[in-house]
């Protein structure tokens, strides 16, 4: 942890936190991610027309800073980048 940071969930600027876009970070952790993937494309070849995942988190990202640059929440999906956009 740097100087002057708090652990836990927080708004920050992405450009000051270099773990940030890491694409090993993942809010679920690999193995859960595989096991999500895989089951939904079962749902997905089993052809049911739609899939459901319930969760509390917030997906998309919200920016909490008006105008240019960006404070985003780590504690949701946006602390995620990677996994969100499933690489």
């Amino acid at each position: 942890m740097q100087p002057g940071r708090q652990k836990g969930s927080s708004v920050l600027n992405p450009a000051t936190c270099p773990p940030w876009n890491d694409p090993a970070r993942s809010m679920l952790g690999q193995p859960q991610e595989r096991w999500l993937e895989a089951e939904l494309g079962k749902a997905a070849s089993r052809q049911t027309g739609w899939n459901v995942l319930g969760q509390t988190s917030l997906f998309g990202q919200r920016d909490f800073l008006k105008g240019p640059g960006q404070r985003l929440w780590n504690d949701g999906w946006d602390g995620y980048a990677s996994a969100r956009h499933g690489c």
